[in-house]
């Protein structure tokens, strides 16, 4: 049995993460959702298992939350601190001065900080992340990297945020005490290699990808690529410079195989 990402089997992968629609398509932004999950333990978007809740279950909120708190806004603010100060960096104090709420409401709203912060980390994956998702929506491989390189160009030079990338700004200079939360964000950005790689090997055994490529060596390369385009952003990369990086990148995009017509 072949062991995908953080010891996943891609067989697993290919028969329970990524299930097949009615029109016999895969759909990709589901299939990375549950390919997060799979490697996480966690069900996103359904209900946790009793144990799981029991964990991850708030505190009664009532009294706790100030009259007109708007969660969203609040997750969206802690983004920013968190992206910009990392995990460890970042204090309660931090939090609930960018929130605007007391430490008891913001206890009686998200939980200690650990939950606080994969909260905020599903928010942005919904939102300055989402075109992560958007890439595997796609139907060709080359397409599907191809958005995913230059989404990052966009997403990590946004000025609408700080630079770089949450998922790896956030796990900077961490000490042994945020090792949970370093371990939370090394399983989401493993999940994207999980499912680019099946991509991968999906357009081979279609014949859009030569058999003489390895899936699991291009999407390593493409994800070592898609990541040094958030570190470069964080350093002060421009725009431009990290588009311009994302084409010489796939100017090396492996030759096509013959269509499986043409060789018969």
């Amino acid at each position: 049995m072949t062991l995908g990402v953080q010891g996943v089997s891609t067989a697993f992968v290919r028969t329970r993460v990524l299930p097949e629609t009615p029109s016999g398509r895969l759909t990709y932004s589901a299939g990375l959702s549950l390919a997060y999950c799979v490697v996480t333990g966690t069900q996103l978007g359904r209900p946790f298992p009793p144990e799981r809740q029991a964990k991850e279950r708030r505190p009664d909120m009532a009294g706790g939350r100030p009259r007109g708190f708007d969660t969203d806004v609040a997750l969206d603010r802690a983004i920013e601190v968190f992206w910009r100060q990392g995990y460890e960096g970042t204090r309660i104090a931090d939090l609930t001065e960018a929130i605007g709420i007391n430490p008891p409401s913001l206890y009686a709203a998200f939980g200690d900080k650990e939950q606080l912060f994969r909260q905020a980390l599903d928010r942005y994956a919904a939102g300055p992340a989402r075109y992560i998702f958007e890439s595997f929506e796609l139907t060709e491989i080359r397409s599907v990297v191809e958005h995913l390189l230059h989404g990052a160009a966009d997403a990590t030079t946004d000025p609408r945020h700080p630079p770089g990338c949450l998922t790896l700004q956030g796990g900077l200079a961490a000490s042994s005490a945020a090792q949970p939360a370093i371990d939370e964000l090394t399983r989401r950005r493993s999940s994207v290699e999980l499912v680019l790689r099946h991509r991968l090997e999906s357009a081979r055994a279609q014949g859009e990808l030569s058999d003489a490529y390895d899936p699991l060596a291009l999407a390593r390369y493409f994800i070592a690529v898609y990541q040094g385009i958030a570190v470069q952003a964080a350093s002060g990369t421009k725009s431009a410079e990290l588009h311009q990086l994302a084409d010489i990148a796939l100017e090396l995009w492996p030759a096509i195989a013959p269509s499986r017509a043409e060789v018969d």
